[in-house]
């Protein structure tokens, strides 16, 4: 990167304090510019984009080269009119151009207040700071003077201030601050190579690593292009990654974006059904017994990408994805864009993240946190260390264009060369990314401990099994679960027998968690999530009742009196369960049965039992579930499942259940 210098006009305090600069907020007019977003007029207003690590950028004014003009010359005007003491123009490039500077106050009356008398002196980057100690009088707008340039490598001007103050300036990059000190680390040859390994995204337990990998010989295809690898933390280390092989690779750029929480759906790169696609997109991949599933091609309304590169980040919800491309309505190069699931399976038309994030240079590599709201990105339009920096932001409300503004992840992340993909675990323990710095030519995987400061907000795992009622088995079942408040989708996840579910649930809400299969009858249940002080992690396991006729399920906890038929209130909670699954499915037909223990004689047993069964059923009929779907019956103490002959089980023994007579 080319140095920088500061060239003063007046006297500078020895105990200067920082002075709040005001920066141009809108163009008044110029003669010229390269193009109408990249080096436009409009990027000499607002912060510097590079400043204090100055260098070539898109982020600011270069006019047209023209034989035609012997200067150049922009008018911008400032958001206050102010008495100013001092000018601030940052120059990227190529800098020392500067023939004169014009000042204008709110009646648009013009002053020569810089003419510059010796010769040119060309150099990298500078803030130039012109002293006006003797002003007295308010600046509402300026125009700047250009020599004309050399060649077709025009100079830049990327920011231009006033401030009210005489102290020295001092324009300071917004970074993160990390009081621990944390070091990068390489995760080491068993993960690292010769070649680029790039695009690095840690299962949500922190234990399976997939990044990929370049023109590894042992990619497939003649090309031997862009492969998904996969590693795995074992005995505090990671093992020699693995080319993960089809259906995942094939000859085409491969590589995986995101994983969802369960672990058992992946978002990768490209349509594997059309590679030749104009825009080939991203498609979505399952877990199975036997692998990873073909991978079937999402559609985004009205996705276009300009630009050879682009990527995607799928919320831990599964239902908003967040992307960079490059389009004509955008405001430079690649843009961050937000698009949601629709009820037909397709994403929503992307909507631009808005000026907050986007620049006119690169807005890349996003990675959107469990929480929700924390962003991770990388950029070449934002002030850093290098080339390409990451930034993290977070989402002030739920419109998606409203962005806290970007703080660069500070020197222990970022430096000179060239760093992205920046990806966290859910615990919010460890953030990989892919950087230069690797004392070669080739890109390595790093990763870093977060401090407080960079930790998205807390979380709620939820994790667990689903089984089947009658037999215990793990079954592969879809959990849904949705805001009870507006009962907005808020998130899924499709379970397998071996891994079970995992869900993250972002914020303090209530929620509705619908768990259904194959061959099953639907259940539901509720979850309200209080304040989170931490990352909390909560097992949850359902059972689900097969659709087979025979099928008997225990109603738990229905009491009565001793030698009585009267259903006490603490049973209501159960049989209230009951008529919810009898409303939700009412096709459904049941025989309710009673038993009791041994202790008295096989009448009286069964009269007692029948009579509980009625109960029950009376209730139910009172509860508006027609009479027609239901029997009863007393079986007495013909059925124990326990011992009678000690208390705990004759207490087992006498209980009420239901019999599916007929499944819909």
């Amino acid at each position: 990167m080319k140095g920088f210098w500061i060239l003063l006009f007046v006297f500078v305090l020895a105990d200067a304090k920082t002075q709040v600069i005001v920066w141009a907020d809108s163009v008044v007019s110029y003669s010229s510019q390269k193009s109408e977003k990249a080096f436009s007029a409009k990027q000499a207003i607002g912060k510097p984009s590079k400043y204090p690590n100055p260098g070539h950028t898109t982020c600011a004014w270069s006019p047209e080269y023209s034989d035609l003009r012997n200067t150049e010359f922009i008018e911008v005007s400032f958001p206050l009119a102010i008495v100013a003491k001092q000018i601030a123009v940052v120059e990227n490039s190529n800098s020392g151009h500067i023939q004169s500077i014009y000042v204008y106050d709110e009646k648009h009356n013009e002053k020569l207040v810089y003419k510059r008398t010796g010769e040119t002196k060309i150099g990298g980057g500078r803030l130039f700071v012109l002293a006006l100690k003797e002003n007295n009088n308010v600046v509402k707008g300026l125009k700047l003077v250009m020599e004309k340039p050399e060649s077709l490598n025009t100079y830049q001007i990327d920011a231009i201030g006033i401030t009210e103050g005489e102290s020295a300036l001092k324009i300071e990059l917004n970074e993160l601050t990390d009081s621990l000190n944390f070091k990068a680390e390489s995760l080491g040859p068993t993960v690292n190579s010769g070649f680029d390994e790039v695009y690095p995204i840690i299962a949500p337990d922190g234990k399976t690593l997939y990044f990929d990998r370049k023109l590894h010989p042992e990619n497939t295809g003649d090309k031997k292009n862009d492969d998904i690898w996969v590693s795995t933390y074992s005995e505090a280390q990671w093992e020699r990654a693995i080319n993960i092989g089809p259906p995942l690779n094939n000859n085409n750029h491969n590589f995986l974006c995101s994983i969802s929480p369960d672990g058992n759906t992946a978002l990768v790169g490209s349509d594997y059904a059309d590679p030749l696609a104009e825009d080939p997109g991203v498609s979505l991949t399952y877990k199975t017994k036997g692998g990873w599933s073909t991978p079937v091609g999402i559609k985004v309304n009205g996705f276009k990408n300009l630009n050879q590169y682009n990527e995607f980040t799928l919320a831990v919800d599964g239902t908003t994805l967040i992307m960079s491309s490059e389009t004509l309505d955008g405001y430079g190069l690649l843009d961050l864009y937000v698009s949601f699931l629709l009820p037909n399976g397709n994403f929503s038309k992307p909507v631009n993240l808005g000026k907050n994030l986007n620049t006119a240079g690169n807005e890349m590599t996003p990675f959107l946190a469990a929480d929700g709201k924390t962003l991770f990105f990388s950029s070449t339009g934002f002030p850093g260390y290098g080339f390409q920096d990451i930034y993290m932001s977070r989402r002030l409300d739920n419109s998606w264009t409203n962005w806290s503004e970007p703080l660069n992840l500070g020197k222990n992340v970022n430096t000179p060369e060239w760093e992205a993909y920046y990806t966290i675990d859910a615990q919010g323990e460890y953030a990989y990314f892919s950087t230069g710095n690797t004392g070669g030519s080739n890109l390595d995987i790093f990763r870093i401990k977060l401090p407080p400061i960079a930790k998205p907000d807390n979380i709620l795992w939820l994790k667990g099994i689903v089984s089947d009622r009658i037999t215990g088995a793990t079954i592969a079942a879809k959990i849904v679960y949705s805001g009870m408040s507006d009962s907005t989708v808020r998130g899924s996840s499709n379970t397998s027998p071996s891994d079970g579910y995992a869900v993250i649930l972002p914020q303090s809400d209530s929620y509705n968690v619908i768990i259904s299969a194959d061959g099953y009858y639907t259940a539901d249940s509720s979850l309200i999530i209080k304040a989170l002080a931490s990352f909390s992690e909560i097992v949850q396991n359902f059972t689900l009742i097969p659709k087979q006729t025979g099928v008997i399920i225990e109603m738990r906890n229905i009491l009565f009196g001793i030698n009585s038929s009267v259903l006490e209130d603490t049973s209501f909670v159960e049989l209230n369960k009951v008529v919810k699954f009898l409303k939700q499915n009412p096709g459904v037909e049941i025989e309710i049965r009673g038993h009791t223990n041994s202790l008295c004689d096989d009448n009286y047993c069964i009269t007692l039992s029948s009579k509980r069964a009625k109960s029950v059923m009376d209730y139910f009929i009172s509860k508006g579930i027609p009479a027609t779907r239901l029997t009863y019956k007393g079986l007495g103490k013909s059925i124990p499942i326990a011992d009678n002959k000690t208390p705990a089980g004759r207490q087992i023994n006498q209980r009420v259940e239901f019999m599916i007579t007929k499944t819909e």
